[in-house]
């Protein structure tokens, strides 16, 4: 009996050290998403006026479009795991 207890123990000091290497993990991803974030924005507003006018800018401008959407959703995504924990 005491040996299982030990294994419980052992086991959910484990599962704690998974968690807290989990929250870390999502805080990076977090925080690199909010930085790219910021930088694909501002990359938008480069390109706002030439994509009317030039196919290239038009398709960069399209790309960062779709990754601004995927950002968002990593970042709302984090925002909702952490308030849930």
């Amino acid at each position: 009996m005491k040996k299982q207890i030990k294994d419980i123990q052992s086991r959910l000091h484990e599962l704690g050290a998974l968690q807290q290497k989990t929250n870390a993990a999502d805080q990076k991803i977090q925080e690199s998403a909010a930085l790219r974030l910021e930088w694909v924005n501002a990359e938008l507003l480069r390109f706002r006026g030439r994509a009317l006018t030039d196919k290239k800018s038009e398709q960069q401008y399209r790309e960062l479009i779709l990754e601004r959407g995927r950002l968002q959703q990593i970042v709302s995504l984090t925002e909702t795991n952490k308030n849930i924990k």
